[in-house]
């Protein structure tokens, strides 16, 4: 017997702080994770501890009188509770809060407030009989009334809170709390004065202010629920509600800020990537791929992301989307996309791949799944994202399936794609296509849903120079179209000239140079940029030899302390070889990363310039 009464505590404990902890606000709760393990570990110390008491108790009580009074449920629970409590801080303290604490002692008071009264019944020799419905004692009977009573008006206040209109009636979560605290004020105040007047004063004292009756049990329990009812709900409940709607309001306000008036030079942001870090654990080390990479996209803009290979171009595209693989792994940062941050929408990512935000890759060979047409890989896309559109679409058409209106859509955007044949090219393998002909099928799979935002990773490699062109000049015409956002990855200064509106350039995980694209060309900051730019041949301009930056790009398991480029920068001057440079805005909007625009450090920019210019012109 006692051990089933110590499991039946033990679990009631359990579903207490569970429900506890579910009904605090989000930002007292203790984790899930962290409350799970501390409850169970808790439950079973706890359990031992109920049963090493009990058993000595129980076996004493043959002997010593004392042994049985204390050998009582309310002073066990009230002991396990203690032990449970004590223990659960151990084991969860990380993520305890003041709020809950608070709880957890409330609840501990109370526990050993009833313990000491039912076990002052024993010592001051006042009888309890075991509950029967023929010859049940008074103190049980209020009790259960009082009970049933409670339940009865929680139900009542649930049905009448139904009949009123929308309007006027009470949220789900107030209405619940006040029927809480109301049940708990109205079945604690009948109980105190059942213990004060039917046990100390009738029983003990023989003193009979009045007689215990079931009429007396309704008016004052109905008169308390309904009193503290009102009073917590108008008082304090539904002014929290109306703060909580105004602070998600706000929100959603400060949301709708973030989406659509947050803006570059008046124009609408639409990707908005801060301090975005990814790291590869290898077994030769970690490769620090993207370290702290920020940039911003307008609505309808094109931004190029340039550098050589190695400097983490396309890994910064593929984390935007979550697509790094392992032993890949996005450490931190923030990808706001219309306002919602894509690495803290992990689980509805799908939702926004392939239907907002959309990728072309730079093998479309690979990309494009080999033993299937091309024509169902397009539809594909229009099933998965568009399938309520594609139902709509069969009441007008009912002769035709979602799939049948599938395919015509891939067809029309291949017609809008200037392929020619389109009828016959979707009943088509990819290795059927030419390279030129498999981007295209690429880009018609990433723009079926009309995305706002591309990422073009490099999507000219590989092509001769006229199907280049020919890809450029599509995908502007669709920028202009669409009205689609462009983040446009490659090494090919060239290209960058004719797609993009901004620039950024890239390092070794580290974006060195960002701002508009005329200013780049007409003014590089970065020497880094100047070296990539001076290495591009000029059309008309004769060279012996063309520019070069010397050295190469480092090892990112090992790369070098300070400035990443520093090892190759004949500007390089103390700070840079010790410390990370960080982003300047020289210019409005325009930013660099190097010491030599730091105003810390003019003197020593000074100085280094004048060196490089005299060298070179020693050089000349």
């Amino acid at each position: 017997m006692a051990l089933i009464e110590a499991i039946i505590a033990a679990l009631l404990l359990f579903l207490i702080i569970n429900r506890l902890n579910n009904w605090l606000p989000e930002e007292h709760q203790i984790p899930k994770e962290v409350s799970l393990k501390s409850n169970l570990i808790s439950i079973l110390i706890v359990l031992g501890i109920s049963l090493g008491i009990r058993l000595p108790f129980e076996n004493l009580g043959y002997y010593f009188e004392f042994f049985v009074i204390l050998n009582n449920q309310p002073l066990h629970f009230a002991i396990m509770t203690t032990a449970f409590f004590l223990f659960h801080h151990i084991f969860g303290r990380k993520g305890e809060t003041k709020l809950f604490k608070k709880l957890l002692v409330i609840i501990l008071i109370i526990t050993w407030i009833a313990a000491v009264v039912y076990t002052s019944f024993g010592l001051l020799g006042i009888e309890i009989q075991d509950f029967d419905l023929r010859g049940a004692d008074l103190l049980h009977l209020g009790l259960i009334w009082a009970i049933i009573m409670v339940f009865i008006l929680g139900a009542l206040t649930s049905i009448l809170n139904r009949t009123l209109s929308i309007d006027i009636r009470l949220p789900k979560e107030v209405l619940r709390n006040s029927q809480i605290i109301g049940s708990a004020a109205s079945l604690g105040v009948w109980t105190i004065q059942l213990i004060i007047f039917e046990m100390y004063l009738s029983r003990l004292l023989g003193i009979w202010p009045y007689e215990q009756d079931i009429r007396i049990l309704i008016g004052v329990v109905s008169g308390v629920y309904v009193l503290v009812f009102y009073l917590f709900t108008k008082k304090v409940f539904l002014p929290k509600a109306h703060e909580k709607s105004k602070l998600k309001i706000q929100e959603g306000i400060d949301i709708d800020r973030t989406a659509n008036s947050e803006s570059l030079e008046g124009e609408k942001v639409i990707l908005n990537v801060k301090n975005l870090t990814t790291y590869f654990y290898t077994e030769e080390g970690i490769v620090r791929a993207v370290e702290g990479v920020s940039f911003k996209i307008l609505e309808g803009e094109v931004v190029g992301l340039v550098g050589e290979t190695g400097c983490g171009k396309s890994v910064t595209a593929l984390s935007i989307l979550q697509l790094v693989r392992p032993p890949g792994k996005i450490m931190k940062g923030e990808v706001f996309f219309k306002g919602k941050d894509l690495l803290q929408e992990s689980e509805k990512i799908l939702e926004y791949r392939g239907k907002e935000i959309t990728m072309i890759f730079q093998d479309p060979l690979n990309s494009i799944n080999p033993v299937f047409k091309v024509g169902d890989q397009i539809a594909e896309v229009y099933l998965l994202h568009m399938e309520k559109e594609l139902l709509m679409e069969t009441i007008n058409q009912p002769e035709k399936s979602i799939y049948s209106i599938a395919r015509d859509w891939s067809e029309n955007l291949l017609r809008e794609l200037n392929i020619p044949a389109p009828e016959q090219i979707i009943d088509r393998y990819p290795h059927e296509l030419s390279g030129g002909m498999r981007q295209r099928i690429q880009i018609a799979m990433g723009l079926a849903c009309s995305p706002k935002l591309l990422i073009a990773d490099e999507p000219t490699t590989a092509l001769d120079v006229t199907v280049q062109n020919q890809i450029l000049k599509l995908m502007k015409d669709l920028k202009k179209k669409y009205n689609t956002s462009i983040l446009f990855i490659t090494h090919d200064l060239g290209i960058i000239s004719k797609m993009c509106d901004r620039v950024a350039v890239m390092y070794s995980g580290f974006i060195v140079e960002y701002g508009k694209i005329q200013k780049l060309f007409s003014k590089p900051y970065h020497p880094y940029t100047k070296g990539l730019i001076s290495s591009v041949p000029v059309v008309g301009k004769k060279r012996h030899r063309l520019d070069i930056i010397s050295g190469l790009v480092p090892n990112l398991i090992y790369p070098p302390a300070g400035c990443r480029f520093h090892p190759r920068c004949k500007y390089c001057f103390e700070p840079c070889d010790s410390e990370q440079p960080k982003s300047i805005e020289v210019e409005p909007n325009y930013y660099v990363a190097c010491y030599l625009y730091d105003p810390a450090h003019q003197d020593k920019a000074e100085i280094s310039i004048k060196k490089v210019q005299k060298e070179d012109t020693t050089l000349n």
